[in-house]
């Protein structure tokens, strides 16, 4: 959300910005994961790209023209992603195996966040851990409001995974002159999102931090987020995937705790990236766009998770 990007959180994003130019009015129409994804994709409005939810059931397959099919078709691009591109897999192929929806991205390392199927990064968390569970932190779930801190070591994390798979892609490519292609990249970071599950040293460090301010949310008695108040201070606990409610100012403040330091973890990654393209000295040779496909609402105005338009939903 946009309200998180600050030099305090997001030093890395913050530094770039300072070295490009910033869309502070920068705001997702459609502001839910594969909805937004899909503008980014084929740079149409949601009224032409048809996914206006995440369950409109428009075949996002049959999109003519993407952004890195068209680089690699008719640019001379060599294009990647790593992370979550949530397109989901094909209905059924040739040779009886289920594919992810490519969209013209030539090499795939995959982390979607969906459960009814196994990417990429599932795979290769279950052989460095002999099958844990992924899932296993603060028994939360993909649109729960609550925050824990990670259960594993944080190179087991899918945050350091995405920056980790967008890395090698980057060492293994020929950035020499000899070399026709060019290079499109996508690194993907799934996190922010639910679940908040971020390095125990970055929760500890937000959900102690000092009450400055930074944690109150945005509530306005009498006007329409009293509709979605629902009091959960007397016992009765909140759901787990509760869309609206009030689940407590201490409960309010974990999650919120939680986020920033999702958002921290990440820019941290984003880090590592950028300073491997400064230390390889190809700052000249790379364009670098930073793009967020929602925010969430963190409990303001009695709401939670994304989809609204509101600003802190809408507002990237």
């Amino acid at each position: 959300r946009f309200d998180a990007w600050n030099a305090n959180t997001t030093p890395n994003l913050h530094k770039l910005a300072q070295s490009g130019v910033t869309f502070s009015r920068a705001y997702s129409s459609t502001p839910t994961c594969t909805p937004s994804r899909a503008g980014l994709l084929t740079g149409r409005s949601p009224w032409s790209h048809g996914m206006l939810g995440y369950d409109s059931e428009v075949n996002c397959e049959l999109y003519p023209t993407t952004l890195p099919s068209a680089l690699s078709n008719y640019g001379d691009y060599e294009t990647f992603i790593s992370g979550k591109d949530h397109f989901g897999v094909h209905d059924t192929d040739d040779d009886g195996d289920a594919h992810f929806v490519s969209h013209g991205y030539q090499h795939l390392k995959l982390y979607d966040g969906l459960t009814e199927e196994e990417d990429h990064y599932d795979e290769w968390f279950a052989s460095e851990t002999g099958g844990a569970d992924p899932m296993a932190t603060g028994n939360l779930t993909w649109n729960a409001w609550q925050g824990a801190p990670y259960v594993y070591e944080e190179n087991l994390h899918p945050t350091s995974w995405t920056s980790d798979e967008a890395l090698k892609f980057l060492s293994d490519f020929d950035f020499s002159d000899s070399n026709d292609k060019k290079m499109f990249l996508k690194a993907s970071f799934h996190r922010p999102h639910s679940p908040y599950d971020p390095p125990k040293r970055l929760y500890d460090k937000y959900v102690n931090a000092p009450d400055d301010g930074r944690y109150a949310r945005n509530i306005n008695p009498g006007s329409w987020d009293d509709a979605y108040f629902v009091d959960n201070e007397n016992g009765t606990a909140m759901a787990k995937e509760a869309w609206h409610g009030d689940p407590g100012e201490d409960a309010a403040r974990l999650s919120r705790a939680a986020y920033l330091a999702s958002v921290e973890f990440v820019d941290e990654n984003i880090g590592k990236l950028l300073d491997w393209i400064s230390d390889s000295g190809l700052d000249d040779d790379f364009l670098v766009i930073w793009v967020a496909d929602h925010g969430d609402m963190n409990g303001d105005h009695n709401l939670w998770r994304k989809g609204y338009p509101w600003e802190e939903s809408a507002h990237v």
